[in-house]
């Protein structure tokens, strides 16, 4: 499902406003037959001419993260509402079948994404 026309210009417009540099729209979508789970999109879009005065941190380094790091973040985040054990099979589900990429200072991972392609 997509926004609207509308919906589309009333979030650009509020995110020029407020000085972004970028749109960002998140979307929840019910899985059927998936216990009331749901499928989740972020879409981030740089606004045009809008790089000044970005920088880049040459700290930070984009590499395939190891899993004990995704597992820790899965651990992290939805053992407490999910419990442990659900949250580190799950991690070992998602890197089983995604593509992760992790952003690290040094050791640590900061940030973390996954990829896939569905349907080819």
């Amino acid at each position: 499902m997509q926004p609207s026309q509308e919906e589309f210009e009333r979030a650009l417009s509020f995110q020029k406003e407020r000085g972004d540099t970028f749109i960002k729209l998140e979307g929840r979508f019910p899985l059927a037959d998936d216990f009331g789970l749901s499928y989740g999109v972020t879409l981030t879009m740089q606004l045009s001419g809008s790089t000044d005065g970005w920088s880049v941190n040459d700290k930070i380094e984009i590499k395939e993260p190891r899993f004990k790091d995704i597992r820790e973040i899965e651990r992290k985040h939805y053992g407490p509402v999910h419990g442990e054990d659900f949250a580190v099979r799950n991690a070992g589900h998602l890197f089983e079948y995604l593509d992760f990429r992790g952003a690290y200072m040094g050791e640590k991972l900061v940030s973390l994404y996954y990829f896939y392609s569905s349907n080819g």
